[in-house]
């Protein structure tokens, strides 16, 4: 699978460093431009500006962190396995989401997911095993609805229709959310606005009452919590509390790296 689309913590003119946007830092931009004879090398870690970002996922809509509009979901992704699957150059077009993948391989491989492993209730599958379209592309895609959440950004897609909002990332409350709705079963549905209405109307459609899909994986409550408020989330620690960690050097080594190795007590 590809990576994804085109982020935009560059800022409107570009970073010649891309950690000043994650610390929460104004660029430079006089300090920056007279560094550009550095760009690229090991002192640098240049992010291009937001407009560019913008340019390199057309035809997708907006950025990466915008993941309703799929400009940092709309992926491509190559399969092979000559002794399993008979099809050879082939594309398939139907709408398949990462969370099909696990599904899929499980189908393709015969194996059923244990409910529960070393006495730990599993959390279902998120997605549908799509093994049947690999082998047949005039197969019926099993896959009928999906719902995308990412920093306030939300869509439904259901059928062949996308509805997606536009939200920003910040305690506006909902009801200043926009909706609009786009048809995806011949083309991509974020690469223009569709005033042409879905089935029924995209607002109530990110309601999702109608679809079921948020509540069973954790889609509720609706969060439009930005990334670093995310990421700033107090959580459990991984190890036991401790009142001492104690680093100690490693002899030096052949490539006059040294190594560290933590020895924490209770």
């Amino acid at each position: 699978m590809s990576d994804n689309g085109c982020p935009a913590e560059g800022g409107p003119n570009g970073s010649i460093n891309e950690n000043v946007w994650y610390n929460g830092l104004s660029e430079d931009i006089e300090g920056g431009l007279a560094r550009l004879d550095e760009l690229g090398s090991e002192t640098t870690h240049p992010h291009f500006s937001n407009g560019w970002a913008m340019a390199f996922n057309t035809p997708f809509k907006i950025h990466k962190m915008n993941s309703a509009w799929e400009s940092g979901t709309a992926d491509a992704m190559a399969i092979s396995w000559p002794k399993g699957l008979p099809a050879r150059g082939e594309v398939r077009d139907a709408y398949i989401h990462v969370t099909d993948i696990v599904p899929t391989l499980y189908e393709l491989m015969g194996i059923t997911p244990p409910t529960t492993l070393r006495g730990a209730v599993q959390q279902p599958l998120e997605g549908v095993g799509m093994a049947a379209l690999l082998r047949d592309p005039a197969t019926p895609s099993p896959k009928h609805t999906q719902f995308y959440s990412m920093l306030g950004a939300l869509a439904v897609w259901r059928d062949g229709w996308q509805a997606n909002t536009e939200h920003a990332p910040a305690p506006m409350g909902w009801e200043n959310s926009t909706g609009t709705g786009g048809a995806s079963t011949t083309s991509r549905p974020t690469a223009s606005s569709c005033t042409t209405s879905p089935p029924t109307d995209p607002n109530c459609w990110l309601s999702c009452s109608s679809c079921g899909t948020h509540k069973p994986f954790n889609g509720y409550p609706l969060d439009d919590r930005y990334a670093m408020e995310i990421l700033h989330v107090e959580r459990p620690p991984q190890s036991t509390p401790t009142a001492k960690s104690c680093s100690t050097p490693a002899p030096r080594c052949r490539n006059e790296r040294c190594r560290s190795s933590a020895d924490r007590s209770g």
